[in-house]
């Protein structure tokens, strides 16, 4: 009996070998002896198991070839074949680095048939001599030996992964990155020669403005003249000002000093050096602030922030409007950087607030608003500026380990801006302090 036929016996439905029909035989006296119908169905199984194999080997994304101990190659799958080159006649028997040259790569091929060792590599660069047209290739690559009974290496088995275009990527992410960073470093650079290079005519201007206002009684004009030119040159030195402390903020150049600050004073006298502005612009400045509020931190840094704050609001509230500045004591969550000093915890803070009834924030520029150099349309109108206020003023918030945000309804409904500043713990807070007051009545 054949052994397809007693294979198809053995297959038969119902797990029971096949009998032809016989009159003059019995039906039993055609069936294989027992130990035959193992070992056919163990040939059958072999085979069903060899075809699963094949069709795994074939079917994988990764690359794979086997290969003997003289680096021959044994068998290769389609994955191999398709990504190496050549066809499948061109390489079985052939070695290795006949068709694939490369000495540091034959190498190590060799240290892990001596040592057994494997070996991994990532993103390995690979150039085909014969294939010159693709260039520099990168391989992620397993190289593994193939052991014998006692354990020795028979050959190898090498898995490859081609990662060409996800390394050129992030090569070029990573040069991209590398003229970015020069490019900003170049603006900084920039940015800081021209503050200083402003901001010394601007000063001899000043100067001049003002003994030209010191020197006897001027005519009511020449007055008037030389309070906007002294007004427009402050204004302008203010910018200077601005744009080379940010400069140095970017530049991490940019020192603060510790001491404990009154911080209702640094409130009124910003608002007072934003008064005269929100005169000539018709808008009703008010202030609010709690006594005896301190704070660590820069009392320089935090009347720039206070005072950014105000000219932004008095810049963006038309005639006949209100802005109005807060600060008092409250319970919220000054930091949420993993990489501040201050813990992150409900403590007591300091809460700066400046609104206004100007002409509102949409929502698609709320979340833009600190950037650098951002400028879009508030209340569905441009405003013109350089766009560093409110990006300076994050930027010397966070350096106080605290935080800012905005706030608007929407074009029309005016802005909120909310500076928290952590302080010490012991400090009462506006609504702790109203309680204790209402229970002594």
């Amino acid at each position: 009996m054949g052994e397809d036929e007693l294979a198809r016996q053995l297959e038969a439905p119902g797990g029971a070998p096949a009998t032809r029909r016989s009159g003059a035989r019995d039906a039993d006296s055609n069936a294989p002896p027992p130990d035959l119908q193992r070992q056919a169905a163990m040939e059958a199984a072999l085979r069903r198991q060899e075809r699963l194999l094949d069709a795994i080997f074939h079917n994988i994304l990764a690359q794979v070839a086997f290969l003997d101990r003289n680096l021959n190659f044994v068998r290769v799958n389609t994955a191999y074949v398709e990504g190496c080159g050549h066809t499948e006649e061109e390489m079985i028997g052939r070695n290795h680095f006949d068709l694939f040259p490369n000495q540091e790569n034959e190498v190590i091929f060799r240290r892990v048939l001596e040592t057994g060792e494997p070996f991994v590599a990532r993103a390995r660069s690979f150039v085909f001599a014969d294939q010159p047209e693709r260039g520099v290739t990168y391989w992620d690559w397993w190289l593994r030996p193939i052991r014998g009974p006692e354990g020795e290496a028979e050959g190898l088995v090498l898995s490859l992964a081609d990662v060409t275009s996800i390394e050129r990527a992030r090569r070029d992410v990573e040069r991209l990155n590398a003229e970015l960073a020069e490019a900003s470093a170049a603006k900084d650079r920039f940015l800081s020669v021209v503050s200083h290079e402003l901001r010394n005519p601007l000063s001899a201007i000043l100067a001049g403005v003002q003994v030209l206002c010191a020197s006897g009684e001027p005519d009511p004009r020449r007055r008037a003249v030389l309070d906007i030119i002294e007004r427009g040159v402050r204004l302008q030195t203010r910018l200077v000002n601005d744009l080379l402390d940010l400069s140095r903020l970017t530049q991490e150049r940019l020192h603060l000093k510790q001491e404990a600050v009154d911080l209702e004073s640094v409130v009124r006298e910003a608002a007072r050096a934003q008064q005269a502005d929100a005169d000539a612009a018709g808008v009703a400045l008010r202030v609010a602030a709690e006594p005896g509020l301190r704070v660590p931190g820069d009392a320089d840094r935090l009347h720039q922030v206070v005072l950014n704050l105000l000219s932004n609001a008095i810049k963006f509230t038309p005639k006949g409007g209100r802005v109005r500045v807060r600060c008092f004591a409250t319970n919220a969550r000054c930091s949420e950087s993993p990489t501040s000093n201050v813990e992150r915890r409900t403590l007591s803070a300091a809460r700066i607030v400046v609104e206004d009834t100007g002409i509102g924030i949409s929502a698609e520029l709320l979340p833009r608003l600190f950037e650098m150099f951002r400028q879009g349309e508030t209340g569905g109108s441009r405003r013109t500026g350089l766009g560093i206020g409110l990006a300076l003023v994050k930027g010397l918030v966070e350096r106080h380990g605290g935080r800012v945000r905005a706030e608007s309804e929407g074009p029309g409904k005016g802005s909120r801006f909310v500076v928290d500043l952590p302080c010490p713990g012991d400090q009462e807070t506006s609504d702790e302090r109203a309680g204790k007051l209402a229970g002594s009545r």
